[in-house]
């Protein structure tokens, strides 16, 4: 869904082609139409994430992404760019806590055991790191 080639024409398509472009501002803009047209439009946050990131503004982009969060989007993709974002600030405790509630409608992720066994190596908790590395591995992650 992420990926999905939009309409042409469409604010998204052009924002895709100033985001392609390095014109990450003018992707914003696009992005800001997308989601003016239709605010549930999973694309729309999770590009503007993006470009928000590419231009520095982190704590944007992390609110874009912990809108599609909230709504129980269920695409790793955007778990994994909000946790980079936070590793940053080191804030492991709302990283469990974002892997956790993925996993939870998500169970036979093993990316996402495999992130939740990372974050908890990073927070000392070797128990729960090796429970959820072997729950990836059960899972096939490799």
């Amino acid at each position: 869904m992420l990926l999905a080639q939009p309409p042409a024409g469409t604010p998204l398509a052009l924002g895709h082609q100033l985001f392609n472009g390095d014109d990450f501002r003018g992707a914003i803009e696009q992005y800001d139409a997308a989601l003016a047209a239709d605010p549930s439009s999973i694309p729309g946050y999770y590009w503007r994430a993006v470009a928000y990131e590419r231009i520095g503004q982190r704590d944007r982009a992390l609110a874009d992404l912990e809108v599609l969060i909230e709504r129980e989007v269920n695409e790793i993709d955007v778990y994994i760019r909000a946790q980079w974002i936070l590793i940053r600030t080191q804030e492991w405790d709302r990283i469990l806590v974002m892997w956790t509630k993925f996993i939870e409608g998500n169970p036979g992720s093993g990316g996402a055991y495999y992130d939740r066994a990372a974050t908890r190596h990073r927070m000392g908790d070797r128990e729960g790191a090796l429970r959820d590395a072997d729950e990836a591995c059960r899972l096939g992650f490799k």
